[in-house]
């Protein structure tokens, strides 16, 4: 391919000339930044994957956080009210 623009470039064709050359032949993808809503299909589409499996990534860890989380105990009134009055009021 690289001959072949060197050839058409010899041959005195401009850019523009060489492009609808290229784009007739293989169609509006091969440019680099295709002109209209096909080029912005191009970038929207990874960048839309993309956002979904950080969402859905997210989501998935919070659930097994929320399912792994340990929930502490609390004690009964009485009984934290005997541990303190043993060892003392250090706990206060």
């Amino acid at each position: 391919m690289l001959d072949e623009v060197k050839q058409l470039i010899v041959t005195g064709r401009s850019e523009e000339e060489i492009k609808a050359i290229y784009v007739r032949r293989y169609g509006v993808a091969i440019l680099i930044d295709p002109p209209g809503a096909e080029g912005r299909w191009l970038y929207a589409i990874p960048v839309t994957l993309f956002a979904c499996a950080v969402f859905l990534a997210t989501l998935r860890l919070r659930s097994l956080v929320n399912r792994t989380a340990v929930q502490s105990p609390s004690a009964p009134a009485e009984l934290v009210t005997q541990v303190r009055t043993e060892i003392g009021n250090d706990w206060s």
